[in-house]
């Protein structure tokens, strides 16, 4: 009986430190997985945040494209200014001004247009029939001077005329394109107060056949023109 409680008892010693052991051992299992998630989740956070923080990054400033400079189409033109009457235009240098002419009461009362003032541009050289722009100041209302020019381009029927009435440069005006014989001539009238303004071709088959970039340098010209 005695031996049997001592068997009992050695058991019973052995028993717990076995439970004691399984215990140990599951507990530091249970610490170590811990530990080891906490590092997992610890470096899986570092690295969303090392990836959200370049992603939100603020790029650098783009540069703004390079311009390109505008080019200037009357580079090397000269400049024609009329203060008394108030316009000026750009001319190139193989042309030149014209003379000014200014009429006394009596002639512009005896002008068809009642010319009050006249100047233009010639070619460089000064040889006759050289002109290639006419401006004139007339003392007469845009449509005096519209019905006058309407009648003289009707008394030839080989002109072909085109007549627009739309506003130029901000002024009321009337422009004629004419084509006579395969010849061509424009001209422009711009109403300002009680005056009318023209700017017009002049010799056009000549100025043509001495110069083949006639009618673009022409039309530079007049898209330079200015009037107060």
């Amino acid at each position: 009986m005695d031996k049997l409680n001592k068997n009992q008892t050695g058991f019973s010693a052995v028993e717990g430190l076995l439970i004691a052991t399984t215990v140990g051992v599951i507990g530091f299992v249970g610490w170590y997985v811990y530990q080891s998630r906490n590092k997992t989740n610890t470096s899986y956070n570092n690295v969303a945040n090392n990836q959200n923080a370049t992603t939100t990054k603020p790029s650098a400033a783009t540069k703004p494209a390079a311009t390109t400079p505008a080019v200037d189409v009357y580079a090397g033109w000269k400049t024609y200014t009329n203060s008394t009457y108030g316009f000026s235009y750009k001319y190139p240098t193989t042309w030149t001004t014209s003379d000014e002419v200014s009429s006394s009461a009596a002639e512009t009362n005896g002008s068809a247009t009642r010319q009050q003032f006249g100047t233009g541009l010639k070619l460089v050289g000064g040889a006759k029939y050289s002109n290639t722009v006419v401006v004139e100041v007339l003392d007469e209302k845009l449509a005096t001077a519209t019905s006058f020019y309407d009648g003289y381009y009707a008394q030839s029927s080989l002109n072909k005329v085109t007549k627009t009435t739309n506003k130029l440069k901000g002024k009321s005006s009337t422009q004629y394109a004419v084509t006579n014989s395969g010849i061509d001539s424009k001209l422009y009238l711009f109403a300002i107060g009680n005056k009318t303004y023209s700017f017009g071709s002049v010799n056009e088959e000549l100025n043509v056949k001495a110069a083949a970039d006639y009618w673009t340098t022409f039309t530079k010209a007049f898209d330079s023109l200015t009037i107060n």
